[in-house]
């Protein structure tokens, strides 16, 4: 699995995608905490990596750091405003911190915009 990864980032460290690629590996491995290193460096090197920021807010979102997890996906939802998994992550993070009057308008905005799903983004 990590593999082609590491050749990849080998070849090109500046290459966000790459950084992501071995990010969602180390991610799937359960080593959480250096697949986030991975996402924060894809962001460093591409601001706007809708894939390195979606998935730094999940796996923030995993270890437990939802003030976090809330900064990037609301981050994701500037670029991106009409996603429904922002939004959804969005929605489900103001829940789980109770937060609900603002939980209950991203649901509602979420239910406008389309269908929600949970999961990486890659």
């Amino acid at each position: 699995m990590f593999r082609y990864a590491n050749l990849a980032v080998r070849h090109d460290r500046y290459n966000a995608k790459a950084l992501v690629n071995k990010g969602n590996c180390l991610f799937a491995n359960g080593e959480l905490e250096k697949a986030k290193e991975l996402y924060l460096e894809s962001i460093g090197v591409e601001a706007d990596c809708v894939e390195a920021i979606y998935n730094l807010g999940i796996v923030s979102k995993k270890l437990g750091v939802l003030g976090e997890a809330l900064q990037a996906f609301e981050k994701l939802h500037t670029i991106v405003p009409s996603s429904p998994e922002g939004i959804y992550q969005i929605a489900n993070l103001h829940d789980l911190t109770g937060n609900y009057e603002m939980a209950c308008k991203y649901f509602r905005y979420g239910s406008v915009c389309g269908g929600m799903s949970e999961g990486v983004f890659c």
